[in-house]
């Protein structure tokens, strides 16, 4: 958020040196502009310590804030600070949009989802009340808060928020790539996967239709993107080039093994995901041994011969090597919150769960009582699952006959 802290910054000069010029004129008639220095002073240091108050708030949404060598209480000043934008915001857009964030994060998760919804609303709304106001990057910094807000919420089961998200990501390209000037910008890589997962997970087709996203072309510009197919694999291969190096090689191979999975073409995502088993990073580590042990999964129960005796081998390994990540947490960088912690264990509970009873009732052509009684208080447990991996456990479950 640099751009406008800049601004004020130049607003303090231009008080700084008006004062100056009074001083040097010796004109006693001119009273000096002491107010006007220290109101512009008041308004870039308020503004700059709110932004690490929300950054703070962001981040004790994807980390557990107990391993932190410090807490919200070591910002200095900062309950005088709130108090004191509470009654005078001086009428700044970035100071107004980010106030709403703090109060967004503070109360999520909310005991009251309406008073929530609805702050969530008014913040959206007054995104685009002043949007014309806030730089380019400024507005990129903006809408982070928004769509890792509305991942938070996917994360916790709550599907509405996918078009949502889709939404904000999708003018947080088009803030970044559809500019006049030629500025070099990278992509960051979980905003790149991010946006792939969510439109291949929005059920509505006919969303893409419409959907203008910088760089990008539908094959019948009349018609637009015919579906979320089309759409994700322009994305994907042409935003693959603004990604740094890095991030290109491990990123890509997941988008693309995604899109794949998501069009059961099983064989080429297990292909994919073969080239990045051993990648840094916590974050897209964990996402890529979920996705190749959903593949293998999928390759396991179609009984797909040339993959039967690599799924044998590989699920039990890639569960392994899953658990061990979350298990190593406490040693990288990258530290799982308790949620995302729960997000993954969980999964790989059920999973297994699953996997095993697969593995014992597969070769079976008559089914007891105690498999029926079996698969039911699985399917019972499954269900209580609020996460966005629920109904994707439910069909392999089902389809276990």
């Amino acid at each position: 958020m640099h751009i406008y802290l800049n601004k004020l910054l130049d607003v303090v000069h231009q008080q700084q040196t008006l004062q100056k010029t009074t001083y040097e004129t010796h004109d006693l008639k001119q009273e000096l502009n002491i107010i006007e220095i220290s109101n512009a002073l008041d308004e870039y240091f308020f503004l700059a310590k709110l932004q690490v108050y929300c950054d703070y708030l962001s981040y004790s949404k994807i980390v557990n804030t107990q391993q932190l060598s410090y807490q919200d209480t070591d910002i200095r000043l900062l309950s005088n600070i709130i108090e004191s934008l509470q009654k005078n915001n001086f009428n700044n857009p970035l100071i107004i949009t980010l106030l709403l964030i703090k109060d967004l994060y503070i109360n999520f998760p909310s005991n009251n989802p309406k008073n929530e919804a609805a702050l969530f609303e008014k913040l959206t709304d007054t995104i685009q009340k002043y949007k014309s106001q806030i730089p380019p990057d400024d507005g990129v910094y903006i809408y982070s808060f928004i769509t890792n807000y509305c991942n938070h919420q996917i994360n916790s089961g709550k599907a509405a928020y996918k078009t949502k998200s889709l939404h904000f990501h999708n003018q947080l390209i088009n803030f970044l790539f559809d500019r006049k000037d030629q500025t070099q910008i990278f992509l960051s890589p979980s905003i790149y996967k991010n946006i792939v997962v969510l439109a291949l997970n929005i059920e509505n087709h006919k969303l893409f239709s419409s959907l203008k996203t910088a760089g990008l072309q539908a094959d019948n510009p009349l018609k637009g993107y015919q579906n979320a197919f089309e759409w994700a694999e322009k994305f994907v291969k042409h935003y693959k080039n603004k990604l740094d190096e890095k991030a290109q090689k491990n990123y890509y191979p997941y988008c693309m093994a995604f899109i794949y999975f998501k069009q059961k073409r099983f064989q080429e995502a297990c292909n994919e995901l073969k080239e990045v088993t051993h990648i840094r990073g916590m974050f897209i580590n964990l996402n890529t041994k979920m996705l190749f042990l959903m593949v293998l999964m999928e390759l396991q129960l179609n009984d797909r011969k040339e993959f039967r005796e690599h799924t044998t081998v590989s699920i039990e390994k890639v569960l392994d090597a899953y658990r061990a990540l979350i298990r190593t947490d406490a040693q990288t960088h990258q530290k799982l919150n308790d949620s995302k912690k729960d997000f993954h264990k969980t999964f790989i509970a059920y999973y297994k769960k699953i996997y095993r009873f697969y593995i014992k009732y597969s070769g079976t052509k008559f089914k007891d009582s105690k498999f029926i009684t079996t698969k039911q208080k699985l399917i019972d447990k499954i269900k209580n699952i609020k996460y966005s991996y629920q109904n994707w456990l439910l069909e392999k479950l089902d389809s276990i006959q």
